[in-house]
């Protein structure tokens, strides 16, 4: 027996059929943000079933730390997501700039650190690569463009 060249390798596999037009699009999605194919597919897929967590009535104490840990760690797209409908909102109204408030309830008991580096860094490193300006002051991000 060998040694698998990747540790991923030994994890589940799940065989999966694109509707038409539908692996170009992910490919696409996956190459833009610099990932494979795989790691797009799972990360929207975490997000899916983070959201889903929040619609549910009830939690228990296991389902709500899980929930914060994955809000975290996937924090910085919950976060450009919320910048993207604030610059919407102010290109629709004339702006050629938005400010965007970093905190949400969610994150308030991790430590700022780890929200700066897990959430706000990712995002303000992917809004210049979008060619936006963008400054932090505080809890806001002063997005120009």
């Amino acid at each position: 027996m060998t040694d698998s060249k990747y540790p991923s390798e030994s994890l589940d596999k799940f065989m999966l059929r694109f509707p038409d037009g539908m692996r170009e699009r992910v490919k696409a999605e996956a190459a833009r943000r610099g990932r494979s194919m795989n790691a797009e597919i799972i990360n929207r897929l975490e997000l899916s079933l983070v959201n889903d967590a929040y619609n549910e009535e009830t939690l228990t104490a296991v389902q709500a730390r899980s929930l914060l840990e994955s809000t975290v760690d996937h924090g910085h797209e919950a976060l450009l997501a919320k910048c993207f409908e604030e610059i919407k909102a102010s290109v629709k109204q004339g702006y050629p700039h938005s400010v965007v408030d970093s905190t949400l309830r969610e994150w308030k008991p991790t430590s700022s650190d780890e929200v700066y580096a897990k959430v706000i860094k990712p995002t303000k490193r992917k809004l210049e690569e979008l060619g936006y300006t963008v400054e932090l002051e505080g809890t806001d991000i002063f997005i120009a463009f």
